[in-house]
């Protein structure tokens, strides 16, 4: 058996920066694989379940979740304000949207059910920018994803894109 004794990484050279930025690279292009997939396989059942919705709002919804979250997406891989810090904050929005639904459960109106939406997308949006820069790492300081945790990176991701989707229906569904 012929063992191969292998160059140390030297880390002034500059090698260690590329193999981490090649398993980030690898780790990005796994998540999006995995979201692709789930999206894909929801958008056949969503076609499948025409007769349940009516499709123009559908359509009109599904354009509008991808237009948000492809802005959302960019956004949060060139900014540099960082908003992996904002869980506690986010924590809070959402206590303060629960107390605000309970509300809205005995008080309805049309322009309460609007800002409930709104707020609720708002909050998802957050999420959704919140958890792609887990994903990315690097230059986030909160991200805590171990490179073989692109699955659970994938799910994050694909759950906020199905809430903003949810929501987004649902307000197109108020708008008629």
């Amino acid at each position: 058996m012929d063992l191969e004794v292998s160059e140390p990484i030297d880390f002034s050279s500059g090698d260690h920066q590329r193999l981490v930025r090649k398993a980030v690279d690898t780790f990005i292009i796994k998540v999006f694989l995995i979201l692709s997939a789930q999206l894909v396989v929801t958008g056949a059942i969503i076609i499948s379940g025409f007769s349940f919705c009516n499709a123009e709002e559908v359509l009109w919804a599904t354009a509008a979740t991808a237009l948000v979250t492809l802005s959302l997406t960019l956004f949060a891989l060139q900014t540099k304000w960082d908003f992996t810090m904002l869980n506690g904050m986010l924590f809070v929005f959402l206590f303060v949207l629960l107390i605000y639904g309970i509300f809205f459960l005995f008080i309805r109106s049309y322009v309460s059910g609007i800002s409930f939406g709104n707020l609720r997308e708002l909050l998802e949006g957050k999420y959704l920018v919140m958890d792609v820069q887990l994903m990315v790492g690097g230059r986030h300081h909160h991200s805590d994803l171990h490179p073989e945790e692109y699955v659970f990176a994938a799910l994050n991701i694909y759950l906020d894109i199905i809430n903003l989707f949810l929501f987004i229906l649902e307000l197109i569904g108020l708008a008629r």
